[in-house]
């Protein structure tokens, strides 16, 4: 009886597991994100308010960027606008070759950017709107 309860039970665990879709980077990237955090390490970092700094990202391979206030630190693309980006697994590079790490947390919620962040680089934080 215990075989044939654990036998239905890996089945059902193998199942369940495979019935789930894959969820991307690319996936979890499209959409509306406020930037909430400019670090640049040791120059110093910034926190905005939620729809401050807006970038959408589109499934075309362009991020729309909308800033409503003036940054102190300077920002990868820090004009209004609609920008090119190229995805290369979890690297994105941004006009003028800038790349960033791209980094997914709280279940798909925050998103940095970081430019070698652990080494006094860039940390651009995000949360999904």
């Amino acid at each position: 009886m215990k075989t044939i309860f654990l036998s239905i039970f890996v089945f059902a665990t193998i199942f369940i597991s495979c019935d789930k879709e894959e969820t991307t980077t690319t996936d979890i990237l499209y959409g509306k994100w406020s930037l909430i955090e400019n670090s640049k390490g040791f120059g110093g970092s910034e926190i905005f308010e939620t729809n401050n700094i807006i970038w959408e990202f589109n499934s075309d391979n362009t991020v729309s960027v909308t800033i409503n206030v003036t940054p102190d630190l300077e920002l990868p693309l820090g004009t209004t606008g609609v920008y090119e980006y190229n995805l290369d697994g979890n690297q994105i590079t941004l006009p003028d070759g800038i790349t960033f790490e791209i980094i997914i947390l709280s279940d798909g919620n925050i998103l940095r950017l970081s430019d070698n962040g652990a080494s006094d680089g860039d940390i651009i934080s995000f949360e999904k709107l």
